[in-house]
């Protein structure tokens, strides 16, 4: 399913995609009853056989916009009862870090070319050593 997005923002999509499905459908519907109005009243035959496939084609694909329409309007309404009665639950802590460490195995030839470089992991660094260093450095410049 689509990632987690604020509920608002899905609300926002939905609409947006039925009422530009609405639009598509109106103007597809005033194509082919405009068409198909001509077509009755024309009296040359390659004139009328142009206007009457032009809306079979809107009419062809207004149906399309209608089945999209109602998938649409199915899903959602199908979602929505479907997760009425089910309280979210938290998702559970996992440290990816520590599962990372656990994946990933150095060969031994990358181990030896870290083992030559002469790095030191930081240390964490202790606030109350800290403050004690920050004195004897204020004592010892006095």
């Amino acid at each position: 399913m689509a990632m987690n997005r604020p509920s608002m923002i899905r609300r926002i999509d939905f609409a947006i995609m039925i009422i530009s499905l609405v639009v598509i459908g109106t103007a597809l519907g005033c194509l082919m009853v405009i068409t198909s109005r001509y077509a009755a009243i024309e009296h040359d035959p390659n004139v009328h056989r142009y206007l009457a496939r032009l809306s079979l084609i809107a009419l062809l694909l207004l149906l399309f916009v209608v089945f999209v329409f109602c998938w649409m309007v199915m899903r959602y309404v199908f979602l929505r009862l479907r997760h009425r009665g089910q309280p979210r639950r938290p998702t559970p802590y996992v440290n990816a870090w520590a599962l990372a460490g656990k994946r990933f195995k150095l060969s031994a030839e990358q181990e030896r070319e870290l083992d030559e470089l002469d790095i030191e992991p930081p240390q964490p660094e202790d606030k109350g050593d800290q403050e004690e260093g920050e004195d004897q450095a204020d004592s010892a410049s006095s």
